[in-house]
């Protein structure tokens, strides 16, 4: 869920298969933006040899766009767009955008989805000031902060319900009309998350159920690295995802 994707860069091809506009059903989806297709670049480019590879080579792209061309959205299409992927029985909703307030709409089309067993990944937030924005805030969804490379929290992060670290600054993806950039936030860490749950989803047997958020968690703690204070900390939440065995 995002500003759209544009679905004709080289390094999405065979991996962007459908969308729906929830701002405007009847209108085309246009990324104007690009955050969108930063996004999807990041969880799911493929290797092709001409460009940047995705964290999963595994992934289908069925975008929905709730942002508009400013990055501006309303809980009308935040709700629309969960209920739309609900009724796709999709497997992941990545949300790299967040509101600062709790909603109950919005509450109760993130339970509905959670109880379908769809994990539900966000951005944490990159206001300082701020507690960790919604839906990231929810217990049913895996908030996701940045760190640089080498582990040091990105300064303008949001802090309170942290579950996880993940790349975030100086990240390399997409941009619209088959070109690259740099972008920094807590929107990129969580697109990152979201291609490792990706591949946990290929690689092991999941029964998709209300359970299925708990169990995605453990496993990614299993993958984590601890940073930090010892533990759990609410700056880098319960580490950043590792595949080292020494972590």
């Amino acid at each position: 869920m995002d500003s759209g994707v544009d679905s004709k860069h080289r390094d999405l091809e065979g991996v962007y298969i459908s969308h729906y506009n929830a701002i405007s059903p009847h209108s085309k989806e246009v990324d104007k933006l690009g955050h969108g297709t930063a996004i999807a670049g990041i969880i799911s480019a493929n290797d092709n040899g001409k460009g940047i590879i995705g964290i999963s080579s595994n992934v289908e792209i069925i975008s929905i766009k709730v942002l508009d061309d400013e990055g501006k959205g309303d809980l009308n299409s935040f709700v629309k767009g969960i209920e739309w992927a609900i009724k796709k029985d999709v497997d992941i909703i990545n949300m790299s955008f967040g509101v600062k307030r709790d909603d109950p709409r919005l509450r109760n089309a993130i339970d509905d989805a959670s109880k379908k067993g769809i994990i539900l990944v966000a951005a944490a937030g990159n206001n300082p000031n701020m507690h960790t924005q919604f839906p990231a805030a929810y217990e049913n969804v895996i908030s996701v902060t940045a760190i640089d490379h080498l582990e040091n929290s990105y300064p303008y992060v949001s802090l309170g319900k942290i579950d996880f670290s993940a790349p975030g600054v100086n990240i390399l993806t997409l941009k619209t009309d088959n070109e690259y950039h740099v972008f920094d936030g807590t929107s990129f860490a969580a697109a990152h998350v979201t291609g490792f749950v990706a591949n946990l989803l290929s690689t092991k047997e999941f029964l998709k159920n209300e359970n299925m958020i708990e169990h995605i968690k453990n496993e990614l703690l299993l993958m984590s690295k601890d940073l930090g204070e010892p533990g759990y900390d609410p700056i880098y939440g319960n580490g950043s995802l590792s595949f080292d065995e020494n972590k």
